[in-house]
């Protein structure tokens, strides 16, 4: 808008006096204390009214009827050349008046001292000037709204992702999702279960895990398992959660695996079978502590024929060279020395 120029609203006193919001694209530059919006005379902040101006310090200013003057400074300075999203929702009962800068919550002041004071003095609301046309401001306006309700903050949203993608106001609208959950990290031991989830909100959502920023062939599922966690699965993982308005990564959780535990309890796992080398008697020799049934191995004591002990290794019981081994061979041997096979 030129200077001196301005569009009127009328008088729109009606609606201040319920809950309401107002919400408006500009772009203003320089140095200038000018109104993008108002109710009211700029000459004076006790003047009642509010509005929304381009100057840092007062870009949302607002003096209800018996109440001091109160201003909100959004950040970044509206002053920058760049589109911005101002919206300012009223909400009478609770006395709370929410600003909002680029789709996200600003902050929040109470509007007076009860919440239901009036915040018009009969003006006109003017776009691009204060309420009695001073004050005129150099902007660009575009989508301005304005509600006899109080919006929500995904509402909010909404409109200032509506703008970045070219949308109008009322344009169907798929919001893009949103991980209100992330993959948490894991430490577990080889061959234990792992799992990681994550939830979202949005429709027609798709998943992708990744392992180090490389994707999980066939990982597309809300939830990525392990039966049995093996130390080539440790690493950084993320799920990106996509649909047709955008898509979103997780925060990267750790699966680490760890060194398999040492001591008996491991040792036994998968013993087939364990041979002492240590009970003998006139050559012969049982040795046989565990088989467990695997092929292949005989399931009484084996033997050990022509065995020499030969002292004890450290730690051992006895070790013994062995010169013939096998059942069958002993038994020949006993028999040729005259002796009953077994």
């Amino acid at each position: 808008m030129a200077d001196d120029w301005a569009l009127t609203l009328g008088n729109i006193d009606a609606l201040y006096a319920h809950d309401c919001s107002v919400s408006l694209w500009l772009r203003c530059a320089g140095s200038m204390n000018a109104a993008v919006l108002a109710n009211r005379p700029l000459t004076n902040d006790a003047n009642v009214g509010w509005g929304v101006g381009a100057l840092d310090g007062h870009n949302v200013s607002w003096t209800a009827v018996g109440s001091l003057p109160r201003r909100v400074d959004l950040h970044p300075p509206l002053l920058d050349g760049a589109w911005h999203l101002v919206t300012a929702t009223f909400n009478r009962g609770a006395n709370e008046l929410l600003t909002y800068l680029d789709g996200r919550l600003h902050g929040a002041t109470n509007i007076s001292a009860s919440g239901l004071a009036p915040l018009s003095a009969g003006w006109p609301t003017l776009v691009g000037a204060g309420a009695d046309g001073a004050y005129a401001a150099q902007a660009d306006v575009d989508d301005l709204g304005i509600w006899r309700r109080t919006l929500a903050p995904a509402e909010v949203a909404e409109l200032y992702d509506k703008g970045q993608r070219g949308m109008a106001l009322l344009d169907p609208y798929t919001p893009p999702p949103v991980i209100v959950s992330a993959p948490a990290s894991q430490t577990v031991f080889p061959g234990a279960p792992a799992r990681f989830s994550v939830a979202a909100f949005g429709s027609g959502l798709a998943y992708q895990w990744q392992r180090d920023k490389v994707a999980v062939v066939g990982a597309t599922n809300d939830m990525l398992s392990f039966s049995a966690v093996q130390p080539a699965d440790a690493g950084s993982y993320t799920v990106t959660v996509a649909n047709a308005a955008g898509s979103v990564t997780s925060a990267a959780a750790t699966l680490r695996v760890l060194a398999p535990p040492l001591g008996a309890t491991s040792l036994a796992i998968d013993l087939t079978a364990y041979y002492t080398f240590d009970a003998h008697a006139g050559g012969i020799v049982s040795n046989a502590v565990r088989a467990a049934g695997y092929p292949g191995f005989a399931q009484d004591e084996a033997v050990l024929c022509g065995a020499e002990e030969i002292g004890e290794a450290p730690g051992m019981a006895r070790s013994l060279r062995i010169l013939v081994v096998g059942r069958h061979e002993a038994e020949a041997e006993r028999a040729q020395a005259g002796g009953k096979p077994g």
